[in-house]
């Protein structure tokens, strides 16, 4: 709420949602917490409406990853496994504003995390027949 008492949309996040043949990307902007996760969970659920099989999500353009942020990037990868979408996460090394709240809380060891998009999008499971 403003000083005016009128309500200001979130500015301080895009969830971009790009919808390919073979994947789609979510490309996350911002900063990733409890005013901003709506928005990326909306993100989330138009991608797996679309169908998609694989879905990457991109994090390295986050300048904030709050707790609810983490929290989210749980329930995305949770509720992909739930409707047989591989949901993949790049986590650039470099931008550790993301990926030290990610080593730190121990998600690193169940998230799949990819340094670029075109990593996580080409990577295939031992049971899709490519290695």
């Amino acid at each position: 709420m403003s000083s005016t008492g009128m309500h200001v949309p979130d500015r301080h996040l895009r969830a971009d949602l790009h919808m390919g043949a073979d994947h789609s990307v979510i490309t996350v902007v911002g900063e990733l917490d409890s005013s901003s996760v709506e928005k990326f969970r909306d993100a989330v659920r138009r991608a797996l409406i679309g169908g998609t099989r694989i879905l990457v999500v991109d994090l390295g353009p986050i300048t904030f990853l709050g707790s609810a942020g983490l929290a989210a990037l749980m329930w995305t990868d949770k509720i992909g496994r739930r409707v047989d979408t591989s949901v993949r996460f790049v986590c650039p090394p470099e931008n550790r504003l993301v990926s030290r709240p990610i080593e730190l809380t121990g998600l690193a060891a169940y998230l799949a995390l990819f340094p670029t998009q075109v990593d996580a999008a080409q990577w295939r499971l031992p049971h899709d027949g490519q290695v």
